[in-house]
């Protein structure tokens, strides 16, 4: 199935070549793993297209992801390629159930410092910001650790960043106040 993946991906990299692989994949579930393996071999623009396409089946089904999830977050952390980073990245920011991470350090790690670099693509902060958020709403302590670095970041990001940046920020006020009211007080009933 690898060869029949890569003539799909070496078609390009329009969406209607990465929605062909999702068919592919989900008349063949049982290949999700092989197009993981695609992801990780730094070959572009292969990783990239491959990764796409693990983005796309994941908003479909993110439990395909869930047997292979701690390997692909390593893998994910080590990758060079910035279009595998994002993808990967947008499934942990918005599909999956990021507690499953067995060990999330090294992944909060890596988005605090991939946040903090000047040189990375917006696409890699926002989605950087989305993971360490839902790794905050376990751990509060990390929402005012992401606000006060997006503060600091703020003046020298480009547009899209600082759009995403405000309405994280207008989030995390909004999650803290959510919290201070369960910690302190009983909602008012109407």
């Amino acid at each position: 199935m690898t060869k029949d993946f890569k003539s799909i991906l070496d078609m390009g990299s329009e969406r209607a070549v990465a929605d062909l692989a999702v068919k592919a994949l989900e008349e063949f579930p049982g290949s999700f793993r092989e197009m993981l393996d695609l992801c990780f071999l730094e070959e572009y623009p292969l990783s990239i297209r491959a990764a796409r396409v693990v983005q796309l089946y994941c908003e479909k089904y993110p439990e395909a992801v869930y047997p292979y999830l701690d390997e692909v977050v390593e893998k994910t952390i080590r990758s060079e390629i910035k279009g595998v980073r994002h993808n990967f990245l947008k499934i942990f920011a918005e599909f999956i159930d990021i507690s499953r991470i067995n060990d999330p350090g090294p992944l909060l790690n890596t988005c605090f410092e991939w946040l903090l670099t000047g040189s990375l693509t917006p696409a890699i902060k926002i989605h950087a910001m989305g993971v360490i958020y839902k790794l905050g709403l376990h751990e509060p302590a990390l929402l005012h650790e992401l606000a006060a670095t997006i503060e600091i970041i703020m003046d020298e990001s480009e547009i899209s960043m600082k759009t995403c940046g405000r309405k994280m920020l207008k989030k995390i006020s909004q999650q803290s106040a959510v919290g201070k009211m369960t910690k302190n007080q009983e909602p008012r009933t109407l």
